[in-house]
């Protein structure tokens, strides 16, 4: 009996050393080494709510003009699309490719691009029912705002590798 126990002791342990080893660990918060980020997007945009919420919960400012902005977010363009990819045989969709797309870029203080111009692509499927137009139409709307919310966490998860740019110290006169 000791001997089981000991036995499973053992491998608890080491089971545990071995996870632990291997470098595995939860994502945990975001840590962006920005106090403040200017958002060049439209004002009431999906994407802009989206990303003022995010940045805020990890503690960014977004600021009212770019010169108060320690970092400048540029929403180049945005768009989504939708093709449908099987049809019932009374000719009704059954199956819908949604697609999101985002393109962004973010430049420091001065201008200078931190991270080039990238764009982000999204795809969900949406299987339709026949007599159930508002439930799709509902459904559209949440899966496409569930790709906004990807697109701008994907972003921010790149802000945390930027490397700022040393900050300009004025010389004494």
């Amino acid at each position: 009996m000791i001997h089981c126990r000991s036995l499973l002791l053992v491998l608890l342990i080491g089971g545990s050393l071995l996870l632990s080893a291997c470098g595995f660990h939860l994502r945990g918060d975001t840590q962006l080494k920005v106090a403040s980020i200017y958002l060049n997007a439209p004002k009431n945009s999906a994407i802009t709510l989206e990303a003022n919420r995010l940045l805020r919960a990890n503690g960014v400012k977004t600021t009212e003009n770019e010169k108060d902005a320690e970092l400048i977010l540029d929403i180049l363009n945005e768009g989504q699309e939708q093709s449908i990819l099987t049809f019932t045989s009374a000719g009704v969709a059954r199956e819908i490719e949604l697609r999101y797309r985002l393109t962004f870029r973010v430049r420091g203080p001065s201008g200078e691009v931190l991270i080039d111009s990238k764009q982000l692509n999204f795809r969900r499927e949406l299987l339709t029912s026949e007599g159930f137009a508002l439930p799709r139409e509902a459904e559209q709307l949440a899966l496409y705002k569930d790709m906004k919310s990807d697109a701008v966490q994907q972003i921010v998860r790149q802000l945390e590798f930027i490397k700022m740019p040393p900050k300009k110290v004025a010389e004494p006169q």
